[in-house]
């Protein structure tokens, strides 16, 4: 299909001129596919009981700082139908360039994550490729204090506020 502006207008949700490289927190939330619960399911007791799926999907996520250096971890939870994480990226004297964006970062998660779901799909219930998650990310760039501790609760509620309507 060839490209027509007057249908394909996707706006980018990232902030015109930031540099998503540079040194600071973020936090990204990632939706799966048609937002099926593909990675467990809400227990009772407000966490999520996750399957062999989100297995790998924290697993990956826990890998990224050997291929990142620059890349920090803080809080996260694989929910079944999506993901949220708080990270940093370290400072230049800690880490000098090169450095990867938090584009560049989260489309290698995604990709590792869609890979080894799909090799390990195989030899479960279904062949071929299958898409996980949907196209791109939520992002924010958190600047104060107050906002990193917001985005932590956030988080670490996610499941208990999910379970309790």
């Amino acid at each position: 299909m060839a490209y027509d502006p007057l249908k394909h207008h996707r706006r980018s949700t990232r902030l015109r001129g930031f540099d998503y490289a540079s040194p600071g927190a973020y936090f990204v939330t990632v939706c799966v596919h048609k937002g099926i619960a593909a990675f467990g399911q809400l227990a009772d007791e407000g966490f999520v009981r996750h399957n062999w799926c989100g297995q790998i999907v924290l697993q990956q996520w826990n890998a990224l700082p050997t291929k990142f250096p620059h890349l920090v971890l803080d809080e996260c939870v694989v929910m079944p139908n999506h993901f949220h994480a708080l990270l940093w990226f370290a400072s230049y004297e800690e880490h000098p360039a090169p450095r990867a964006t938090l584009g560049a970062v989260m489309g290698f998660w995604k990709f590792q994550t869609t890979r080894l779901i799909n090799e390990a799909r195989q030899d479960r219930w279904c062949q071929g490729a299958a898409q996980i998650w949907q196209r791109g990310f939520y992002d924010r760039i958190v600047r104060t204090e107050r906002e990193i501790e917001f985005v932590r609760r956030y988080i670490q509620e996610n499941p208990r506020r999910a379970s309790n309507p």
